[in-house]
């Protein structure tokens, strides 16, 4: 997937790979298989097996609510489809960061809560 990502003009540069974060999931620092930090964008790439236990797919919907709560945008892809062609998937991520060019400084970009807290 990140080199579908890297190979395209519009996102190209903008994602890193097991990207840690400020917060914590499970005793750990959360980590997102993707990340393009600047923009809030972060990309999960689910096999199979995340659907074969009912405990796995709780803990990615958690993992979903607590990126979500700090202002990310979520993009979930299955690893068979980005294996087989990658295409719907970069272009999902697209959608995700025209959504974030679009409403910079909205509701759900990084940092939004911190502004909120500071305003009110």
């Amino acid at each position: 997937m990140l080199r579908a990502l890297e190979a395209t003009p519009a996102t190209a540069g903008r994602f890193e790979l097991n990207a840690r974060l400020s917060v914590r999931f499970g005793g750990t620092a959360a980590e997102v298989d993707l990340l393009a930090r600047a923009e809030g964008v972060a990309v999960e790439i689910d096999g199979v097996f995340h659907f074969d236990d009912a405990g796995d797919y709780r803990r990615d919907r958690r993992k979903d609510l607590l990126l979500q709560l700090q202002g990310l945008i979520v993009v979930r892809v299955l690893a068979e489809d980005v294996m087989q062609d990658p295409t719907a998937a970069v272009r999902a991520v697209c959608e995700a960061l025209a959504v974030r060019q679009l409403r910079p400084g909205g509701p759900g970009a990084p940092g939004a809560a911190h502004r909120r807290k500071a305003r009110g």
